[in-house]
């Protein structure tokens, strides 16, 4: 994947090249599911045919969620089965819980009242097994390796009281490993923000007391996690992650309101620390609702894709790096993705509408080569750890250092560690840097 940005562009004049274009062309409208209220959409290749099919979540009108799936043949999203969740008030993943190279749907809400986290098992042609986790509930969830045993642990973050619940998986079933953050996190990142190994969080939500809170969650090797000095107080934040300087560290937007209302942006330059430098940029002239970073120009660099209201107006916009910017419909807008559906390197758009949904072709000009892979691969086991060297892929526009990998590791009879890739096709199964 390579990155976007989006408004009046100060973020970051780093890098001064001539600006392309994003092009988005409406290429075709498909109904949605009458019997349901779309809330929003991300693209899955829930088939592993090598193509991006579009997944709605929807609710009814008792507030139960469903998944309408609709599968691309050949950019014609045909309707599948309705899944229903049996959940309300739910929150969703989409990871290959079991490790069997499909991609699976982790829920997390009320059955009947009852705090339940389940997964859907994809059986690969759209049709799911339904199995409960734990009597437990998170408003939001992530998946980590955060002992470094190469093996996830889940992460259930709720508001009531504010926590991030941590579980481990032990004798096939998670155990509660760590409740003592106090932080309600309505979005989580991981990644080893410090490079010692051991993945932290990056969480943006309310603290104990309420308050709005950005902050960095440092891994003491484990389940023990100690709360950095907060990095920004935005309220209703938007968060995204991206490489913008092209340096091998993740850096990071959190855009949202300040304590009076008004809009507030920030950019985090990642350094390997977890002290990031942080700059205030322009992003939009109203509040920012909706945030996504990536390239949508095919030029190895990040742009930036605001979607921002004032009253009854919506205004969604790609802020090209460079100056540029290209304005996308909001007409009757609830939602949008972005996904390489034509399979030809760059990203295009489905916007979610009332009743329907809207699929826009990237017509970039500019060809997005896919990245040649390492090459050399060496590994060597020493003790309980696995070392791995290669040497560094080739692209066409990212440097080495900002290239990304996804790492498959099989041990006897199992997939220890999963790769968002199809292992035939060798394409992604949902948009995601590696």
């Amino acid at each position: 994947m390579k990155r976007k940005l989006t408004h009046l562009i100060f973020i970051v004049a780093l890098l001064s090249q001539h600006t392309i274009t994003a092009q988005f062309v409406q290429r075709a409208t498909f109904p949605t599911n009458a019997d349901y209220t779309s809330q929003y959409a991300e693209w899955v290749d829930a088939d592993n045919d090598g193509a991006l099919d579009v997944l709605i979540f929807a609710t009814d009108t008792d507030g139960s969620w469903f998944l309408e799936w609709y599968r691309n043949e050949n950019l014609d999203f045909v309707a599948q089965p309705v899944v229903a969740t049996q959940l309300t008030d739910a929150s969703f993943l989409i990871a290959d819980y079991d490790h069997d190279n499909r991609l699976d749907i982790i829920a997390s809400g009320k059955d009947y009242g009852t705090d339940k986290t389940k997964v859907f098992i994809n059986n690969g042609d759209f049709s799911f097994i339904s199995s409960d986790l734990l009597s437990a509930r998170g408003e939001t969830i992530a998946l980590a390796d955060l002992n470094a045993d190469g093996r996830s642990e889940l992460i259930l973050s709720s508001s009531a009281p504010p926590a991030i619940n941590i579980y481990q998986m032990q004798d096939d079933a998670w155990q509660l490993v760590s409740d003592s953050i106090r932080v309600f996190a309505k979005s989580i990142a991981t990644y080893d923000f410090n490079l010692d190994t051991y993945v932290d969080m990056l969480v943006s939500g309310e603290s104990e007391d309420g308050s709005p809170v950005q902050l960095i969650l440092a891994n003491r090797k484990g389940f023990s996690f100690v709360e950095g000095t907060p990095l920004s107080a935005i309220r209703n934040a938007s968060l995204a992650m991206a490489d913008f300087d092209r340096d091998g560290n993740p850096d990071f937007l959190v855009t949202g309101e300040d304590a009076g209302g008004q809009p507030k942006s920030l950019l985090y330059r990642g350094s390997g620390t977890l002290n990031p430098a942080v700059r205030d940029t322009t992003l939009s002239d109203n509040v920012i609702t909706h945030l996504f970073a990536a390239d949508l120009t095919s030029d190895g660099l990040v742009d930036v894709n605001v979607v921002s209201t004032l009253a009854a107006d919506t205004e969604n916009r790609v802020l090209v790096r460079g100056g540029d910017e290209t304005i996308l419909p909001s007409d009757d807008w609830i939602h949008q993705r972005f996904g390489d559906a034509d399979a030809d390197g760059d990203l295009d758009l489905v916007e979610v509408l009332d009743g329907a949904f809207t699929y826009f072709e990237n017509t970039t000009a500019r060809v997005n080569e896919g990245p040649v892979g390492p090459s050399k691969v060496l590994a060597a086991l020493l003790y309980d750890r696995l070392f791995i060297y290669w040497v560094d892929g080739v692209d066409d526009y990212t440097p080495p250092a900002a290239l990304t990998y996804d790492l498959v590791l099989s041990g006897p009879g199992e997939e220890i560690i999963s790769g968002n890739f199809d292992l035939g096709s060798a394409r992604r199964l949902n948009v995601a840097h590696g």
